[in-house]
């Protein structure tokens, strides 16, 4: 003989499926948000406390200070390019303003 299986009544198999599909509301409720677009990050340069270039971490002209700027706080504080760091032309060619 057959094994019977017993006969729910419709509440209880209401309940089952009300839970069932609230859980599945509350875990995308509690996923996390997606992260926003990264924005550009800001070209670090450098200046000297008594300078008025700046210039790549490396530059010759850092031993005694070396003092961290994004490129474009360095130009609105009115430091120019150093003529010997090579590479500031393309730091300020590919610079996001």
């Amino acid at each position: 003989m057959g094994t019977r299986l017993p006969k729910w009544p419709a509440t209880l198999l209401l309940a089952v499926l009300t839970l069932a599909t609230g859980a599945a509301l509350q875990a995308q409720q509690l996923a996390p948000a997606p992260l926003p677009p990264e924005q550009p990050k800001a070209l670090t340069i450098y200046v000297t406390r008594i300078g008025t270039t700046y210039h790549w971490e490396d530059g010759r002209y850092l031993s005694m200070s070396k003092i961290p700027i994004s490129l474009k706080d360095a130009k609105a504080r009115g430091y120019t390019a150093c003529k010997v760091c090579p590479d500031n032309e393309y730091a300020i060619r590919t610079e996001v303003m």
